[in-house]
């Protein structure tokens, strides 16, 4: 099947994906009856898995222990359980995770702590929050958020001329790299310097963005765009588009490299380099990352795609559970196999590429651990006031949206709402979302059946009497002057009453106040008064006076 992985989507998953390793000594071959299986581990939001086809194997060589999981880098810690992942790392034989309280965890490969180096975390660390990682071959870097500078494994010590510069980025490769805030962007690089890729050039002395290394190079994108190359690279660095410019650098394994421009798209260059799948044509890449035989791209909509070497490639499609949709075809379903079953779906936040295996940090939702309610009197002037229940994280931003008999109530936004005229009769509910930077949005609203539907019964209004009004004449010389209306009292306190007088029961233009004045046109006719009262979360009332004939 030729080369695409699609989306992986979210939490954490590792996928170990085979890889050449002819002349390895010590590690077995896989057993043949394994061929073509998927495995793998879930803990809480973290899975990990990998691939044992020997058909993938770039070169054609058998697929050796170390691609399936010979040091335990698909085994994710059962410390992870619960825990939110923002971003990853991958070695050549070690898994590294950051979680959401800067803590790092690392799986797989122990290193020889009694040679004086081993990967497991740095004591260090444990008092601070992390904040940014990267690791290659053995070793691996951290960045804390007091922008100081932790290796640990192979990679070797931090010099002491960063022990008072600000760091802001780190990359691994075959030397370590940071970049500082000097000069717009200053590059620093120690270690391994075989190929001179720890010698800094002044191009990559000021104005750097981003930074990024492999075995035997090191590179710097400027802000102008330009990426500058150093150590023993290979190729040249492909001209972006016309009016585009290179937003983000990765580079893997020995010269192999790709970047990203302002509108998405992906180049690769180096030691002949796989070019992108036809698939990534129409999408917008925001993540990429390089290993020694495959590079991953994250769209914006958390798309993972995933191609290597000799052509071959893996696609994944969210919503693709077989192939009676129409739009998924059987390559899509066969590629099930590669993400456990509780993955397919679920969006990606960050990728990175090893040795011969992907780890990805998968956006996970805020999550609704008690619904929300709602509170108070349905009744026509009555505020109802909504309880967000509880969510995970707990500083998630609450949003509401009030709504009548299941639509949404213009302006209704508020964790309040006072009852209208509109609502009389209908059944008021109230969708509770929650969000947060780096999760997906989350919704408790009454169409969600796991959740439930906060809502109130039928809203209802009361019913209010008044007494009997009167009416009073008021004459001169025996001919009749002035009408006068007692209003009577209604029953609910506060009532608003109003007066309409009525000309043989035809309401007399501007005739509303409680006395009205006899015109001509009154003579010969019959004159009352009709006094109605209204109360918010009530119904009205009306009654009329007696009839009071003037004398033609």
């Amino acid at each position: 099947m030729p080369p695409v992985l699609r989306p992986l989507r979210p939490g954490l998953l590792t996928l170990t994906l085979t890889a050449s390793l002819a002349g390895v000594a010590g590690l077995a071959p896989v057993p043949a009856a394994h061929a073509a299986e998927a495995i793998g581990t879930v803990v809480g939001n973290t899975a990990a898995w990998g691939d044992r086809d020997p058909a993938n194997d770039q070169d054609g060589d058998s697929v050796y222990g170390y691609a399936d999981n010979y040091y335990g880098q698909q085994d994710v810690p059962a410390d992870l359980a619960g825990k939110r992942i923002t971003a990853v790392a991958a070695s050549d034989t070690n898994s590294v995770a950051l979680d959401s309280d800067g803590k790092v965890h690392v799986w797989g490969y122990a290193g020889v702590p009694a040679n004086g180096w081993g990967t497991a975390p740095p004591a260090a660390l444990a008092s601070q929050t992390v904040t940014a990682i990267d690791a290659f071959f053995y070793g691996m870097i951290a960045l804390t958020a007091n922008h100081t500078v932790h290796t640990w494994g192979s990679a070797h010590a931090v010099p002491a001329a960063l022990s008072d510069k600000n760091v802001t980025k780190v990359a691994m490769g075959g030397a370590a790299l940071a970049l500082t805030d000097e000069a717009g962007g200053k590059v620093y690089a120690w270690g391994n310097n075989l190929w001179g890729e720890a010698v800094v050039p002044p191009a990559a002395q000021s104005g750097v963005i981003a930074i990024a290394g492999d075995r035997v190079s090191s590179l710097a994108l400027k802000a102008d765009g330009s990426i500058v190359m150093w150590g023993a690279p290979f190729g040249t660095v492909p001209a972006p588009d016309p009016g585009r410019h290179f937003v983000d650098i990765s580079a893997g394994g020995d010269n192999k490299y790709a970047a990203i421009d302002d509108a998405g798209k992906v180049y690769t260059w180096g030691y002949f380099p796989p070019a992108p799948p036809a698939e990534l044509t129409d999408e917008h890449v925001v993540a990429i990352d390089v290993g020694a035989t495959m590079t991953s791209a994250v769209t914006d909509t958390g798309e993972l795609f995933l191609w290597g070497d000799d052509g071959y490639r893996y696609i994944h499609r969210a919503g693709c559970p077989d192939t009676v949709d129409p739009s998924c075809t059987a390559a899509d379903s066969d590629n099930r196999a590669f993400l456990p079953a509780n993955v397919a779906g679920r969006p990606v936040l960050d990728v990175a590429v090893g040795n011969s295996h992907l780890v990805a940090a998968l956006q996970t939702p805020v999550t609704n651990l008690a619904p929300p309610t709602i509170s108070g009197t349905a009744r026509v002037g009555q505020t109802l006031t909504a309880t967000p229940g509880g969510w995970l994280p707990a500083d998630a931003a609450i949003g509401y949206q009030w709504r009548r008999n299941g639509a949404p109530i213009a302006d209704a936004t508020a964790s309040t709402y006072t009852l209208t005229d509109s609502d009389d009769g209908a059944t008021i509910t109230v969708a509770v979302s929650g969000t947060r930077s780096g999760y997906l949005p989350s919704t408790a609203a009454v169409s969600d059946a796991l959740i439930g539907a906060p809502r109130t019964p039928p809203v209802s209004v009361a019913a209010m009497t008044a007494t009997a009004p009167t009416i009073t004449v008021k004459t001169r010389h025996k001919v009749v002057r002035k009408l006068v209306v007692a209003t009577g009292q209604a029953s609910v306190p506060g009532a608003q009453v109003t007066v309409q007088w009525l000309r043989n029961g035809k309401a007399i233009t501007g005739a509303t106040a409680t006395t009205y004045r006899v015109t001509r046109k009154d003579r010969g006719a019959k004159v009352r008064a009709r006094v109605t009262w209204t109360a918010v979360g009530h119904t009205g009332t009306q009654a009329l006076t007696r009839a009071v004939r003037v004398p033609r």
